[in-house]
């Protein structure tokens, strides 16, 4: 065959090659027009259970082929469907639309099941039984929402389930989303969050005020700043709070103020000691004498008094709400088995809680860190109690240990912090340590409020003087009246106006210097007490509050720096050696001093009135306590002296006098006070050796006497 000839076939078969290709084509046209012509059914099942496809049923070429362009669609051999993304629905949906002879039929709840997906808002948000109940769509991603406290999963409608108190903190999480999700709410959960904002706002304003106007006529006296802030805080939170100042700005005033505000009667519950401080602070800023509360339960007259007369302020101490007893009760099981089980009651608790049927709506307790140990008896008590209104009173909050915090957390808002152990897993490790400390601070922020002097110094008085009040026990009362009796039967014959009676005065002066002697000894263990509280008040402070103590008396000078753990914290200008009372030479002191000053171990320095009033720069000292009541004004000032005021460090300080109760320290205070002008001018003229205003004392006398004849 010629190279023409093979040539010209070559081109007989590519033309016929190509002829087979076009009719091939053309079959294939005929029959995709045949197939489109088909009708097709595609079922719409709805979203999958990942709430993120769609699934399609329903076959032809056309279709099938499309599909394999959408991104992200997968077919599901076991169900025979394809998934397509959300995403892509709108596209896919166009299409099918444009497709001859298709129809898009939806399964049962399929279209709402998209309607949803697409439309429905991100959150619903409910409110229940006491638990908002957010239900998110299936497309959103609930991330950082079980953060939340004691939030938990209600599988049976798949809703997160957040307790009542915490809304502010939904809304907190809603508004950090990105993008931020829509969010329906039911109107009563719409209107409990909006309260609990806009309290919080409000609360957040009243706090960093510098003072708020207050409407209180029935209280005699006039609130700082600051402690104005402090009643309307609580005032406006429902009276249920923390009021954690530190020591020395008056948190019994704003205590009493906070009762008036809310115009109710008031339970105060303090340690014993400092039941006749409540009262001479109610009787000073209302005019009224308080009902005070002694027995371990109440008697009849406890209740019948309280219940018919009503006084304004009642006074109880822990030792007696914390009593108990311990009672069999029975019941019978689902076997008709019956059992014997104690109880504990405790009856001055069921006394409260029924005065607070009568009107008695707010319990303070003074010095709340009392009831920081969960298991004590006075914590378990005062846990047990239920009014309206609860206030804690505290100078020492325990921020660094948050699981002593927990029971004034409870009492103040008993529904956000209703589990112990809820609280323990969130803002401790074990118990002991801090976590989630922003998150805690952020939550007790509308419950708390603190103010340090730092925060309020331009409110204060640089010299800010306090009296502490307390009782002699049983034992130092028995041996202060034997002496006193001795004071009367000298003063049953006195008469200042007859000649001779410098002698009785001579007379009744030693045997007062021994009552007061008696009130200094009496006064060690509260003193000691009161050094410690003023000194843990203030550790986290950039300056610690060092403690300076008077006594005109070696051994009490002694005994209290014994208290205070002397060589380790505290140092004394006194010694005990060879079976007696020895005090420190000059050197001594000046060595001690130094140590005070700049050693951070030595939290107290124990000093005499004598050997400390003159010379000494002791200006480490932030508060100052005299133990017993010197005999002229002057003595105090020269006291206070050694730490306020002095070149170099111009500090201001708290400066607190110890009182006997019902003993001549009352009398003696008021008259220091009352003639503090007399002495001042006069002082040139006291008698040195013994240290007093002549004055002073024949007016003590007077008084005692009239005492005695009554």
């Amino acid at each position: 065959m010629s190279e023409n000839e093979e040539e010209e076939i070559s081109k007989l078969e590519a033309q016929l090659r190509a002829s087979l290709a076009a009719l091939e084509e053309k079959k294939k046209q005929i029959a995709l027009k045949k197939e489109m012509e088909k009708p097709i059914e595609i079922i719409c099942r709805g979203v999958d259970s990942t709430g993120t496809n769609i699934l399609l049923e329903g076959y032809r070429e056309d279709w099938i082929k499309y599909l394999q362009s959408v991104p992200g669609r997968i077919y599901q051999y076991s169900s025979k469907t394809n998934a397509v993304p959300g995403a892509e629905w709108t596209k896919v949906k166009d299409h099918i639309a444009s497709m001859p002879n298709a129809e898009l039929t939806y399964a049962a709840g399929a279209e709402q099941s998209i309607i949803d997906w697409f439309y429905a808002p991100d959150f619903s948000v409910d409110l229940q039984f006491g638990f908002f109940y957010v239900k998110p769509n299936k497309r959103t991603s609930t991330y950082g929402l079980r953060d939340i406290p004691r939030t938990e999963i209600d599988y049976s409608t798949n809703a997160h389930k957040i307790p009542v108190g915490e809304g502010w903190r939904l809304s907190k999480y809603f508004e950090s989303r990105r993008p931020t999700p829509t969010v329906v709410y039911s109107e009563l959960a719409q209107t409990t969050i909006i309260a609990q904002l806009e309290r919080r706002a409000k609360l957040d304003e009243i706090a960093v005020a510098k003072t708020w106007p207050l409407d209180l006529p029935e209280f005699n006296g006039t609130l700082r700043g600051f402690q104005e802030v402090g009643v309307a805080f609580f005032t406006y939170n429902g009276g249920r709070g923390i009021l954690a100042d530190e020591m020395g700005l008056g948190k019994s005033p704003q205590g009493i103020a906070i009762a008036l505000a809310l115009k109710t009667n008031a339970i105060i519950i303090c340690p014993a000691s400092l039941r006749t401080n409540w009262a001479r602070e109610i009787k000073r800023f209302t005019g009224t004498n308080p009902y005070i509360c002694i027995g371990t339960s109440p008697n009849q007259y406890d209740l019948v008094k309280i219940i018919t007369e009503k006084p304004r302020f009642v006074i109880m101490h822990y030792d007696i709400v914390a009593s108990n007893v311990e009672e069999d009760k029975s019941y019978t099981d689902v076997n008709n088995k019956r059992h014997i089980v104690k109880e504990t009651r405790w009856p001055w608790v069921d006394a409260i809680n029924i005065f607070a049927t009568i009107g008695y709506d707010l319990v303070e307790i003074d010095e709340g860190h009392y009831i920081k140990n969960m298991d004590s008896a006075r914590s378990r008590a005062v846990r047990q109690i239920k009014t309206k209104y609860f206030i804690s009173l505290t100078g020492t909050p325990v921020l660094n240990r948050p699981q002593e915090l927990y029971p004034l957390l409870y009492m103040a808002d008993p529904v956000t912090f209703a589990e112990a152990e809820a609280f323990k897993r969130e803002y401790t490790i074990d118990g002991k340590r801090t976590r989630n400390s922003e998150k805690l601070h952020e939550a007790i922020k509308s419950l708390m409020l603190r103010r340090e002097k730092k925060d309020v110094y331009d409110q204060l008085p640089s010299l800010n003087r306090m009296y502490e009040y307390y009782e002699l026990d049983n034992r130092f009362r028995a041996v202060y009246n034997k002496v006193l009796e001795g004071v009367y039967k000298v003063l049953s014959t006195w008469n200042p106006s007859e000649a001779g009676s410098e002698k009785a005065v001579t007379n009744v002066l030693v045997q007062i210097q021994r009552l007061k002697q008696i009130c200094a000894i009496a006064s060690v263990d509260q003193t000691a007490d009161l050094a410690n509280r003023i000194f843990d008040s203030s550790q986290e402070d950039e300056r610690p509050k060092k403690v300076l103590i008077f006594s005109q008396f070696k051994a009490t000078t002694y005994a209290i720096a014994q208290r205070l753990e002397k060589d380790v914290h505290a140092l004394s200008f006194v010694d005990y050696r060879n079976d007696k009372f020895i005090t420190a030479s000059d050197s001594e002191r000046d060595t001690m001093v130094q140590r005070f000053q700049n050693d951070p171990d030595i939290h107290y320095l124990c000093v005499t009135e004598k050997t400390a009033k003159e010379g000494h720069n002791i200006t480490a000292a932030m508060a100052v306590i005299k133990n017993d009541l010197f005999w002229n004004p002057a003595a105090h000032d020269q006291a206070e002296g050694r730490a306020y005021m002095r070149a170099g460090d111009p500090h201001g300080i708290d400066s607190y006098y110890m009182v006997a109760n019902d003993t001549i320290n009352e009398w003696i205070l008021e008259l220091l006070d009352l003639k503090a002008t007399i002495i001042h001018d006069t002082i040139n003229r006291v008698n040195e050796s013994r240290g007093k205003d002549d004055s002073i004392i024949k007016e003590l006398m007077r008084r005692m006497k009239e005492q005695w004849k009554k």
